[in-house]
């Protein structure tokens, strides 16, 4: 009796025993803990019982394969090593198969596990004969435990790499369509079933997580999460496929179904590539006319609703949400897309410099990068740079001594009207790439024509030749163009004529050498002509702009040129033709306007131009609501106000550029700031500078015009609403001395020009009338002086000339009264009806 309880207590134990070592084995397999779960499969196989030898055979034989595809992944380079490796894991599992695996259950999880293990030793033919065995094709969509889950998954995507690899049993087009049908749809079963795997894992991991100690761990700690490649593979091959044959809108929507699925840290590698993928193919292959957005199904957002009840075990969650936002166009499809993988690719990235991770670093960078890019050809043709912009603002973390990512950013910023920050950025960008001529030669435009810093412009010039003359100097013309730029710059900065022609020879010379380099290029011959139209050589302008124009026709810069070139072959009829022409094809450039009101004055009469004045003022007030109404303001606006800028100082009508620079804006705002400081009562406009000067230089054409129809105090009233604007701004003083010069008032004509002379000495329009206010309150000796420093300012201005010999003839001094009047006759047979100084400085 004694013996018999001690057998049973034995035997009970043994059961307790091998159960605790079936539930370690379970566990074990769950997390695919492989290594232990051969193991602890040999300690059961040593316990001699019989009639689960094929149990054990199973999970002895799974755990090998598993180990060893765990560390060397199936490949076309490994498969020979796979055929000696394997041949034990092939003993065991071939043990599993017969009878007693039928009658321990494991008979088709081993056949199973025998096609992968054939799979990877490149005997495709055997993998499928395994899994026709297991009956694959004829298994039951029911709820599995996570491990047969990730088998199931694993032999669709096998089956569906088998069926690649082996060629199509018949040339016939319907046996090939046929055969890449079951591919697919191995495909498909196994990215679902991959998906419910990991979905599943996560929901098994969080409970266990919230069942003990808080963690800080994620699902992507845990081995069980881990897609392997067979099932990567799967996710791509599925849509890949689609596109190959043709079938795009179902391939877009696989990536759709596949995008829509609750995702895991797990499906994160992949998810980023199938994204990128996904944003390529809608780039690429849809057109935005015939885009068709992603169907709304209506669903109740219960879980025991009976969607929910009938939902497939083997379909994986959806997204819900009654806040869930479906893109409606194709813009939006794509943006979403991108922006979602931005922000996986940013998660990716690793911040740790430590050289043992160099090789995962740069991999993730690379990826971010090429999101980076494909973003940047989204965005910037739709114009949505603010965004780019603060998606490569957040890429600086990531992107220590990275050239790409430098350069791109300061392209934004440039883009994004952020000038003194695309320069700070440009010069980390050239740290980095030194013989980046692109670089140097952006970070030149950008001093020249919106910093006004001409000297350091001048220095990247330098630098981009030196990189030039060291390579192919496939720049070396257009960096000849740009060095002409800043030289032209800094001569129209000088007072003295004689520094100002010296500066302007040498800009001329660097045009002259651009020019031989490359004769094709139009910018060089615009700015051959410019230069010859200051020297007064007509004839070399106009066909030096004609040569521009026939190398592009629709060069704003050249067409300005070329209008003020014809008024200055007395043609004004010509040049007012050409000008109307201009205006409709850039109906908003304000050069053209202005140019076009002047013209209409000497052809039309002052009556037209008022007209023509008060569409311009209609325009600025346009510009001045879309500028307020932007969200951000240092964007650029597509309302035009850049050609409205401020080109040079503004010293009378001859000179005032209503262009496309925005150096002289930046210049007359610093002049602004500085006048502000100091008057207390002064209180400068609100937002940027540069629109309110376009309004005072219109007022002041209004004010010119009416005071030409003889019209002094509606000139006056205009007068007043530019001084609202901006009190001392030279040229305003100047009108004020027109408007006195014209009611014979001319002590405060006087004044009014010494005020304009204060703030700039270098207005020669004002002295020019300084020195007629003299004569006329009889101080002629004093009017010479004054006209004489006039001359010596700008000995181009035939007025100046004229009034000068007016003045010595009064003085009795014939001889030079008769020269002066000379020499204003040959000097206005080649003005144009304003300044060639208006034309704006022309970068591309």
């Amino acid at each position: 009796m004694v013996s018999y309880e001690r057998r049973c207590s034995g035997i009970m134990a043994a059961k307790k025993e091998l159960m605790r070592l079936e539930a370690d084995i379970e566990k074990n397999r769950e997390e695919c803990n492989w290594e232990r779960v051969t193991d602890l499969a040999r300690q059961r196989f040593n316990k001699n019982q019989k009639e689960k030898d094929a149990l054990s055979a199973f999970l002895i034989g799974e755990g090998k394969l598993e180990s060893y595809l765990e560390k060397n992944p199936p490949s076309e380079d490994k498969y020979q090593c796979a055929r000696g490796f394997l041949d034990e894991a092939r003993y065991f599992l071939s043990q599993s198969i017969g009878e007693l695996g039928v009658k321990c259950g494991v008979a088709m999880d081993a056949q199973i596990l025998l096609a992968k293990l054939c799979y990877a030793e490149h005997k495709f033919e055997e993998a499928l004969n395994f899994y026709s065995k297991a009956g694959l094709d004829n298994l039951t969509e029911k709820a599995l435990p996570l491990r047969s889950l990730r088998m199931i998954a694993e032999a669709y995507s096998i089956k569906g790499r088998c069926l690649e690899k082996l060629p199509p049993p018949s040339t016939s087009k319907f046996r090939q369509a046929e055969r890449l049908e079951q591919v697919l749809a191995c495909y498909e079963k196994a990215s679902n079933l991959a998906l419910v795997y990991v979905q599943e894992v996560e929901k098994s991991f969080l409970a266990s997580s919230s069942a003990t100690a808080p963690t800080t761990g994620t699902t992507s700690d845990n081995p069980r999460a881990q897609l392997g490649v067979l099932l990567e593979t799967a996710l791509e091959r599925a849509p890949l496929l689609l596109l190959q044959s043709g079938q795009l809108n179902r391939a877009i929507s696989q990536y759709r179904t596949i995008m829509s699925s609750v995702q895991s840290a797990a499906t994160r590698h992949v998810r980023l590539s199938l994204l990128k993928s996904f944003a390529q193919v809608l780039l690429r292959g849809i057109c935005p006319q015939n885009y068709v957005p992603p169907e709304i199904v209506p669903e109740t957002y219960d879980r025991k609703s009976t969607l929910d009840k009938n939902k497939s075990p083997w379909q994986p969650e959806k997204y819900k949400g009654a806040n869930m936002f479906i893109p409606n166009s194709f813009q939006e499809e794509v943006i979403l897309v991108l922006l979602i993988g931005e922000v996986l690719a940013v998660r990716e990235t690793v911040l740790s410099r430590n050289p043992d991770h160099a090789e995962a670093r740069q991999l993730a960078f690379e990826t971010a990068c090429s999101i980076y890019d494909l973003l940047s050809i989204v965005l910037v043709p739709w114009k949505e740079i603010s965004i780019l912009t603060e998606l490569f603002e957040r890429a600086m973390k990531f992107s220590f001594e990275e050239k790409h990512i430098w350069s791109q950013f300061a392209l934004c910023l440039y883009s994004s009207g952020l000038y003194p920050r695309s320069l700070a950025t440009l010069k980390e960008a050239i740290r980095l790439s030194p013989s980046a001529t692109h670089l140097h030669l952006l970070a030149a435009r950008t001093c020249f024509e919106h910093l006004n810093q001409v000297d350091e412009g001048l220095q990247h010039v330098h630098n981009a030749l030196n990189c030039e003359r060291e390579k192919n100097e496939e720049f070396m013309g257009r960096c000849l163009v740009y060095k002409g730029i800043g030289i032209y710059m800094k001569s129209r900065a000088q007072n003295l004529h004689q520094d100002r022609t010296k500066l302007l020879q040498e800009a001329e010379e660097c045009f002259l050498k651009a020019a031989a380099v490359d004769e094709g290029d139009h910018l060089v011959q615009f700015y051959v002509a410019l230069l010859a139209a200051h020297h007064r050589r007509i004839s070399e302008a106009v066909s030096h702009v004609k040569v521009a124009l026939s190398l592009r026709r629709d060069h704003l810069p050249s067409l300005h040129l070329l209008a003020l070139l014809l008024s200055a072959q007395n043609d004004n009829v010509e040049a007012l033709s050409l000008t109307e022409a201009s205006l409709k094809e850039y109906p908003n450039s304000m050069p053209l306007m202005y140019l076009k009101a002047i013209l209409e004055e000497k052809v039309r009469g002052p009556e037209v131009a008022l007209l023509t004045a008060r569409k311009m003022l209609a325009h600025w007030k346009c510009i001045f609501e879309k500028q307020n109404s932007g969200s951000n303001e240092n964007k650029r606006q597509d309302s035009g106000l850049d050609s409205i800028s401020l080109n040079g100082e503004m010293r009378d009508r001859d000179t005032i550029s209503v262009t496309g620079s925005m150096a002289g804006t930046s210049h007359v705002e610093q002049a602004l700031s500085e006048v502000a400081s100091s008057l207390s009562s002064y209180q400068p406009k609100p937002g940027p500078q540069g629109v309110w000067l376009m309004q005072v230089t219109l007022w002041l054409l209004t004010a010119e015009l009416y005071l030409n129809l003889k019209q002094p105090a509606v000139a006056m009233n205009c007068v007043m609403e530019a001084n609202a604007i901006f009190p001392l701004f030279p040229s305003l003083m100047y009108m004020r001395g027109l408007i006195h010069e014209a009611k014979g008032e001319f002590e405060e004509a006087k004044q009014s020009f010494l005020n304009s002379l204060s703030i700039q000495p270098g207005h020669v329009r004002s002295l020019q009338h300084l020195g007629l206010a003299y004569l006329q309150l009889d101080s002629p000796r004093l009017a010479e002086q004054t006209l004489r420093e006039a001359v010596r300012l700008d000995p181009f201005d035939h007025r100046v000339w004229y009034t000068l010999g007016h003045v010595l003839d009064l003085l009795e001094e014939t001889e030079a009264a008769c020269d002066c009047h000379a020499k204003a006759l040959q000097l206005e047979a080649t003005a144009p009806i304003l300044s060639f100084s208006v034309v704006s400085l022309a970068f591309d």
